[in-house]
């Protein structure tokens, strides 16, 4: 069972989708030279946080009505577990946990550096043993003779 409330935060999750693809590219500034401008980042975030809180509301409504709807037969899941079970929220806690709360309480985070010698030394290796491998099946499949090598197939 759909409660009015739940109906209204499904719209302004869509509202939100929708400003993020159509307002934020047309949001900018034409005084500034930079790629990632802060106030389009900023006006993303908070797009971006408006949804989340309508979703997490959403999703305490619906939890909450299930519960109420729940017979003996067919327990309501645990809000946990609807939680858990919803696409991409392990992902984005991670990613708070990571960039947030460490950032706040550790003084510390994730910053990315790539590797670029050793994924070259890899990717050398890997089409190296690629090479290799397709010479030595390429001879040992020249070696015998079609008939033959169909002979054995059959």
């Amino acid at each position: 069972m759909r409660t009015k409330l739940s109906v209204y935060l499904d719209k302004v999750i869509e509202a939100g989708w929708l400003a993020a693809i159509i307002v934020v590219p047309l949001f900018f500034n034409i005084h500034s030279n930079r790629v990632f401008e802060p106030d389009k980042l900023s006006l993303l975030r908070s797009i971006a946080l408006v949804m989340a809180v309508a979703w997490l509301i959403r999703a305490i409504e619906d939890w909450r009505v299930r519960r109420t709807d729940a017979t003996e037969e067919f327990p309501a899941p645990s809000f946990g577990d609807r939680l858990i079970k919803t696409p991409l929220v392990v992902p984005t806690l991670l990613l708070v946990l990571v960039y947030v709360i460490n950032r706040q309480s550790f003084n510390w985070s994730i910053d990315l550096a790539v590797p670029w010698l050793q994924l070259a030394a890899v990717a050398l290796v890997l089409v190296a043993a690629a090479g290799l491998t397709a010479m030595f099946s390429g001879r040992a499949a020249t070696g015998v003779s079609a008939v033959r090598a169909v002979r054995e197939d059959w």
